[in-house]
């Protein structure tokens, strides 16, 4: 007969207490202990029949405990478990001030206070902002809570610059060699944000490229509004404002948000005008006439008479002379082409 093991279940019918293990009831001896200064730090003697590791949750009467250590012998399961009531306090505004050290070459370093903590049965997450001492922690990095030890078990991002690091309660001292090693995240590559921006056009041209484009943020994107031959670019709304062009293209800079560029076009004007001057030209004399009616023309001007010459030329002026005497009583016609569209006008040549 083990005397051991009838001495246990004794006091275990005298003075044990109901309790739940991983959803299995059972009775349980209780002893307070100190245990360096570990917040609410008790031994639980538990039946040898009931299975459990590290981790798992034992609830006593309102209290909840998280399992930190067991050791086995012959008659019971003797665990080492912390009181969770500490990952409650958290929620409440007067922990506001607390704050999260965490340990890294020895150093403790505040990094962030406790709004930034969530909890659940079993873990407590921490979002900490990426800075050159926070850069260093990954796996294995410990720190104190609430004067309770703990170590990061998983590292991820939530977005560029926050890390969200789960951690459970540790049973070795933040002095030893572990937690003086120095962390390195090089290696975890943030996730890329990106942006989307909208680029569409109207009937009569082109905006390159088109569609729903993602840029990465802070990076540049260039778009470039090509109008169809005979159309010209009417408008271009930026997030709905109306912007000017330089040379058809338009840059966004440093890409902070989604956005939106649209393009519209016309027809261009055809250009008419009248060629000025006299109706009739001497022999031998120079003669000069005006293309009026067209706002920055690009002209070209000819005759139909190949003794009529163009001694000179603008875009708004022609000087002509005829030195033929054959030529008297004749007429032709000058004509001015500005952009496909001819302006003419017949002068009659005399003595």
């Amino acid at each position: 007969m083990n005397s051991r093991l009838d001495l246990f279940n004794n006091q275990l019918e005298k003075n044990g207490v109901d309790a739940t293990v991983n959803n299995c009831h059972t009775r349980v001896l209780v002893k307070d202990i100190d245990n360096k200064g570990l917040i609410q730090t008790k031994h639980i003697h538990i039946p040898l029949h009931i299975t459990l590791s590290i981790g798992d949750t034992i609830t006593i009467g309102y209290s909840k405990y998280m399992v930190l250590n067991i050791n086995t012998n012959d008659c019971f399961n003797e665990v080492v478990v912390q009181e969770m009531y500490h990952l409650i306090k958290v929620q409440y505004s007067w922990l506001s001030l607390m704050q999260l050290d965490v340990i890294i070459q020895g150093i403790s370093q505040t990094v962030v206070d406790s709004n930034l903590i969530s909890y659940d049965d079993t873990s407590v997450y921490v979002l900490i902002k990426k800075d050159d001492t926070t850069s260093q922690i990954k796996k294995g990095t410990r720190f104190f809570l609430f004067d309770i030890p703990y170590k990061i078990q998983t590292v991820t991002w939530e977005n560029s610059r926050i890390m969200k690091c789960r951690c459970n309660i540790d049973l070795i001292s933040p002095s030893d060699d572990v937690a003086n090693q120095i962390a390195d995240n090089s290696h975890m590559i943030p996730p890329t944000i990106k942006y989307v921006i909208n680029a569409s056009a109207g009937a009569n041209g082109v905006i390159t490229p088109n569609g729903d484009i993602e840029v990465e943020k802070g990076k540049v994107q260039t778009f470039t509004i090509t109008p169809n031959s005979g159309y010209e670019v009417d408008t271009i709304l930026v997030d709905g404002e109306n912007i000017l062009l330089n040379e058809n293209r338009y840059t966004f800079e440093n890409v902070q948000d989604n956005h939106t560029i649209s393009a519209t076009f016309k027809e261009v004007p055809i250009p008419t005008g009248t060629i000025e001057g006299e109706s009739k030209m001497y022999l031998g004399w120079e003669e000069s006439y005006t293309l009026t009616g067209v706002v920055n023309p690009t002209t070209a001007w000819s005759v139909d008479n190949s003794y009529v010459k163009i001694i000179s030329s603008t875009n708004t002026t022609c000087t002509l002379i005829c030195e033929s005497s054959s030529q008297a009583n004749k007429t032709f016609t000058l004509s001015a082409d500005v952009k496909g569209v001819v302006v003419t006008k017949s002068i009659q040549l005399v003595l």
